[in-house]
């Protein structure tokens, strides 16, 4: 039987850091974009600065998830958005846990000097290095993401 999730220590790494990258797999879904956009609104109310980068733009089926466009494109992202890159304290991967699915972005994932964390639902290889809260029991990364918004104690929004 697997132990449920201690999301203190994910809220202990918060707490370090200030400027953090949401980054999901290639070809998003619903899970993917609904968990980086309810775990940035949870960040920034807490003061945090985020950025939301994927490879592949959201699919115009689900565009009503972020209708005011705050998931990004590494392919697109402005001048500014490459220095939030640069200096980017942590990276979170959302609805993922190995390489072969980050796309383009694994290469700011591997070559960055920043602390990196994995919220996955999947059994899938965990080749990805970094702090894992992993539970291949739970039925989305979104029922993770919301474990771990109970666990901080910060109000959620819609």
């Amino acid at each position: 039987m697997q132990e449920t999730i201690d999301w203190r220590l994910f809220w202990k790494i918060v707490e370090k850091h200030q400027r953090f990258i949401l980054t999901s797999h290639v070809r998003p879904d619903g899970d993917s974009l609904g968990s980086q956009l309810a775990l940035a609104a949870t960040l920034e109310a807490l003061g945090k600065e985020t950025l939301l980068l994927n490879q592949d733009r959201v699919p115009p089926s689900l565009a009503f998830l972020d209708p005011d466009g705050k998931i990004r494109i590494l392919a697109e992202i402005t001048p500014e958005e490459k220095a939030f890159v640069e200096t980017a304290d942590c990276h979170i991967i959302l609805d993922l846990s190995s390489w072969s699915q980050l796309g383009a972005v694994a290469d700011l994932y591997r070559d960055a000097d920043r602390e990196k964390v994995i919220i996955d639902h999947h059994n899938s290889k965990k080749d990805l290095p970094g702090t894992y809260f992993l539970d291949p029991r739970a039925e989305a990364t979104g029922s993770l993401v919301f474990e771990a918004l109970e666990e901080s104690q910060t109000v959620m929004t819609p």
